[in-house]
């Protein structure tokens, strides 16, 4: 045979071709550059489960031809040699916050050569397993996960594609947030009955799902919050925020009128269910925002039974997303009504008189 090889114009690739030197057959084809992997350890959803071994997606490793960034699957291309990499990117940066040991932030570092970079499994809280802690590595998928999905639908949005600091094992209990000053998501410690907010997948889900409410439209901290629910609804297909977020199992709230305690909760009986608030009836917001979120899960069920589970959540997902931009309040009387927003974009021939395909359910 004879062997052709050839660098694409890019520079980054080079490829080995073997044709037969009779015939002109092309009897072989191949890549010479070695596709490495990184990965770690997550839970999927919450602290009680197994952790599995997890691509990490869009991570940037240092190798001895220079940084590369890997894709969504953690796969980059490598060349042999040494390799580190701390759980970082261009959209996601983790810090180990408050002093975090073993090691302070993550930091895998290997001369093998084998081309896997591996954050391992286990840690304790601020204490890792010699290379990461559980917080790091979840918040980095999982984050990473939620904005896959969302950029999907809306590949326009720069919000997307601007770094985010993802600080975890904070000094603190029972509490996660999002700073939209800085583009920051803030992940605690376990403590005070509750599990640590950098290992419960739809507490991140929540906190960026308040980023991305607040780059679209955005509104009043009720609908925020409701809206920050409907991310985690989506990515879970649960009406359950966050299962164990509590030590004792229970989650932030649950949206499903049939089985929350505070039932059908509807603009004309939240004031017997919530507390007074900065909500827009005047609630706290968190409480307030269920209305949102108990429609938007109802709305899922409605979609799943007209076109099944996948069909129905696909549905719902692309509903969700897409009304974003044009989704201010959750109430009627709102200048930028969710509803409006929903139906215009489930239009599909620019003629609202004639109703939407899914009109009905929504």
């Amino acid at each position: 045979v004879w062997v052709v090889t050839y660098d694409l114009l890019r520079g980054d690739e080079s490829w080995e071709g073997r044709v037969d030197a009779v015939t002109g057959e092309v009897v072989g084809f191949r890549s010479l550059v070695v596709h490495a992997r990184a990965r770690g350890a997550v839970y999927p959803r919450t602290v009680t489960e197994a952790e599995v071994d997890a691509p990490m997606p869009f991570v940037t490793v240092q190798t001895e031809s220079g940084a590369v960034t890997g894709d969504d699957a953690g796969v980059f291309p490598f060349a042999g040699g040494r390799l580190t990499s701390g759980l970082d990117g261009p959209f996601f940066t983790t810090v180990c916050s408050d002093g975090c040991s073993n090691p302070p932030q993550a930091d895998f570092d290997s001369d093998v050569g084998a081309g896997l970079v591996d954050f391992g499994s286990g840690g304790d809280q601020q204490v890792g397993n010699g290379v990461s802690t559980r917080a790091e590595r979840n918040a980095f998928y999982h984050l990473s996960r939620v904005r896959r999905v969302g950029r999907a639908w809306l590949p326009s949005e720069p919000w997307f594609d601007q770094p985010m600091t993802v600080n975890v094992n904070i000094a603190s209990t029972c509490n996660a947030s999002y700073n939209s000053g800085s583009n920051t998501t803030n992940f605690y410690r376990s403590g005070g009955g509750c599990n640590n907010t950098g290992e419960v997948a739809d507490v991140m889900y929540h906190e960026w799902g308040h980023g991305v409410d607040l780059n679209t439209r955005g509104a009043d901290g009720a609908t925020g919050e409701g809206t920050a629910d409907v991310v985690s609804i989506q990515m879970t297909h649960s009406p359950l925020i966050g299962p164990y977020f509590r030590t004792d199992g229970g989650p932030v709230r649950n949206v499903d009128r049939t089985t929350s305690s505070n039932g059908l909760m509807t603009r004309t009986n939240v004031g017997s269910v919530c507390a007074s608030g900065s909500g827009a009836q005047g609630y706290a917001v968190h409480c307030e925002g269920q209305i949102w979120g108990q429609t938007a899960w109802d709305l899922a069920q409605s979609l799943t039974a007209k076109y099944g589970d996948r069909t129905g959540w696909r549905v719902s997902e692309r509903l969700f997303f897409t009304s974003l931009p044009d989704a201010g309040g959750y109430l009627p009387t709102d200048a930028f009504p969710i509803y409006d927003a929903y139906v215009a974009a489930d239009d599909d021939d620019g003629n609202l008189a004639n109703g939407t395909p899914n009109g009905q359910e929504i």
